[in-house]
């Protein structure tokens, strides 16, 4: 079942529940048990919809109308006195669920932004060390052959395999990404322009080239994590203490030179 969060917040973490629903990576127990109590919130109010509605005055009138017409039974009154209670009762129930899902919602969204900054260390960053390595054993295998599909159909078989294996790769890159960027916008801005969110020696990398401009593709991952695995770029996930950290140090070191960074 697809949540549909009527938080803000929560609307904003989508990506970090997607990337753990996708198998990506898994959330702590307190998150997941969360979720799963909004999914069952959501389950009973979907059960309450398919309950038959009870006639209003203007579709009881056509069914007395009906019947005298046809000279069928006549609705039964006690029957529609139940019917009416039950409404009541559904409307009153459904109002209490509405109450419920506010404070599940509420208590979904402070695990989550409380955790964002555990969630980065724990959750994201060992399954980015794996998906790095993983990164840097393809791109070997892709040395001197490119990354289009095409231009790899004459390619041999352990090279075209990489190839594929590595869309995967990318997919998971992304996922990590996308959460970090969900998780770290709960806090003011790390560093200037985003620049050491994704890599810790950003500056080196970059060194020698106009400002805006970037030395990586940047309109496919595939390729992007090809040049990083053959460029030393460290790639890494800091929460938004420790890319603030690494921003200052990047400033120290354009003020004092001397200053390693």
């Amino acid at each position: 079942m697809t949540t549909q969060y009527r938080s803000k917040a929560l609307r904003r973490l989508a990506h970090v529940f997607a990337g753990a629903e996708a198998g990506v990576y898994t959330l702590p127990e307190r998150i997941s048990d969360a979720r799963a109590a909004l999914d069952r919130l959501d389950a009973e109010q979907e059960r309450l919809t398919k309950v038959p509605a009870v006639a209003h005055d203007a579709a009881l009138v056509d069914e007395i109308t009906e019947a005298a017409k046809a000279g069928k039974k006549f609705p039964n009154p006690d029957q529609l006195a139940q019917a009416e209670q039950n409404r009541r009762a559904r409307d009153t129930y459904n109002a209490a669920l509405n109450q419920a899902r506010e404070l599940l919602e509420d208590n979904l969204e402070n695990a989550v932004v409380g955790s964002a900054e555990l969630l980065i260390t724990e959750s994201l960053r060992p399954v980015l060390g794996e998906v790095m390595a993983e990164a840097t054993d393809l791109a070997a295998a892709l040395a001197g052959h490119g990354t289009d599909h095409r231009a790899l159909l004459g390619a041999p078989e352990p090279v075209r395999q990489a190839r594929l294996r590595f869309d995967h790769v990318a997919t998971r890159y992304l996922a990590l990404r996308n959460a970090q960027t969900a998780l770290s916008g709960f806090s003011p801005p790390a560093d200037e322009g985003g620049r050491f969110a994704e890599l810790r020696n950003f500056d080196t990398l970059t060194a020698g080239y106009r400002p805006g401009v970037l030395p990586w593709p940047t309109d496919n991952t595939v390729a992007k994590l090809v040049w990083f695995a053959q460029h030393d770029a460290d790639v890494w996930m800091p929460t938004v203490t420790e890319r603030q950290a690494r921003f200052a140090d990047h400033l120290a070191t354009r003020l004092n030179p001397a200053v390693s960074a």
